[in-house]
C-alpha cells in the first residue's frame, strides 16, 4: 500500500525512547500505534505514514525534541549504530555492511528504500566512482515529514562508517518536505583505501630490488632484469593476497551474521504464522459449537 513505512523505524525507536524515558514512554508509543511492541519490532511489518508521524511526534515530546529536522538526525544517528540483539538491529544492518563497500550501497539505493519504504519512489540519477545523484519521490497523496527527510539522509551519510571511514557528504537540491515535488540529494563518499597490506610487501620488494640492483650493478640487464623485476612482483602479489584473505575472513563473518538474521526472521515468521492457524482452527471450532 503506498505511503507506509516498514517496522525497522519503530524498531529502532522505541529502545531509543525506552533508554530515555523509561517504560512510561514506550507505553505511551504503543497506546498511539494501537499495536504491541512485537508487531512494530518486526522487520516484516508495515505502518501507515500518518501513524509513524504520530509516534515520531510523540517521541518528540517525551525526548524533549521541539526541531524536527535535529529530532529526525538524532533518531537517525540512534537508528544506525549497529545493536546486539535481534531486537534491536534491523536485518538491513546486516545486509548493508555485507555488500563490502560504500559505493554498492548507493549503487543499490533504489532497492534499499524499496525495502524499508513504500511512500517514496526513489531513483538512482547518476552513478559514478564515489558521487551519485538520488532522487527520492512521494507517493500519490504521501506527506513526506521534515524528520523522514533528516532521517533518511543521516542514514545514508553513515553508510561508509561500516568501514571505518569518513562518513559521506549529502547536499540538498530540494526536499519534498518544504513544497518540492521530490528531494533529490548530491551524495560524495571516501572510498577503502588499498591499504597497508599491499602497499607494505609492495615496498619491501621494491626495497629488495633496490638493494639487487645496486648488488648486480656492472652486470648485463639480462641477468639484473629478473632479479629486481621479481621482487616487486612477488611483494606486491603477496600484499594482495594477504588484503584478499583478510577480506574473505570477514565476508565469512558477514555472512554468518546475515545467516543468523535469516534464521531468526524465519522463526519469527513461522511463530507469526502457527499463532495465525492456531485463531483459524479456534475460529473454526467457534463455528462448529454454534
Amino acid at each position: 500500500m503506498p505511503g507506509e513505512i516498514n517496522c525497522s523505524y519503530t524498531k529502532s525507536l522505541i529502545p531509543l525512547v525506552e533508554r530515555e524515558a523509561g517504560e512510561a514512554g514506550v507505553a505511551a508509543l504503543l497506546r498511539t500505534a494501537g499495536y504491541s511492541r512485537e508487531y512494530l519490532i518486526a522487520d516484516h511489518n508495515w505502518l501507515p505514514l500518518p501513524l509513524a508521524d504520530a509516534l515520531s511526534r510523540v517521541a518528540m515530546t517525551l525526548l524533549g525534541e521541539t526541531d524536527e529536522e535535529q529530532w529526525g538526525r538524532r533518531w537517525g544517528e540512534y537508528h544506525m549504530d549497529w545493536k546486539p540483539s535481534h531486537d534491536e538491529r534491523s536485518y538491513l544492518g546486516s545486509y548493508t555492511m555485507g555488500l563490502g563497500s560504500p559505493r554498492a550501497i548507493y549503487a543499490r539505493t533504489s532497492t534499499i528504500a524499496h525495502a524499508i519504504n513504500r511512500a517514496w519512489t526513489c531513483e538512482l540519477l547518476t552513478m559514478h566512482r564515489s558521487r551519485a545523484t538520488v532522487r527520492l519521490t512521494p507517493r500519490a497523496g504521501s506527506r513526506t515529514p521534515r524528520w523522514f527527510c533528516s532521517h533518511v539522509r543521516t542514514m545514508l551519510e553513515r553508510f561508509p562508517t561500516n568501514w571505518g571511514l569518513p562518513r559521506a557528504t549529502l547536499i540538498e537540491s530540494q526536499c519534498a518536505a518544504t513544497g518540492a515535488p521530490a528531494c533529490v540529494w548530491h551524495l560524495r563518499w571516501p572510498n577503502p583505501p588499498i591499504g597497508a597490506r599491499v602497499w607494505g610487501p609492495l615496498a619491501a620488494g621494491a626495497a629488495l630490488a633496490g638493494a639487487f640492483a645496486l648488488a648486480t650493478a656492472g652486470q648485463d640487464w639480462i641477468v639484473r632484469a629478473p632479479m629486481i623485476i621479481l621482487p616487486v612482483v612477488a611483494g606486491g602479489a603477496s600484499g594482495v593476497a594477504w588484503r584478499e584473505r583478510r577480506q574473505r575472513r570477514e565476508t565469512e563473518r558477514l555472512r554468518d551474521i546475515q545467516s543468523d538474521e535469516i534464521l531468526h526472521s524465519a522463526q519469527e515468521l513461522d511463530r507469526k504464522f502457527r499463532g495465525l492457524e492456531t485463531k483459524i482452527e479456534q475460529l473454526f471450532l467457534f463455528i462448529y459449537l454454534f
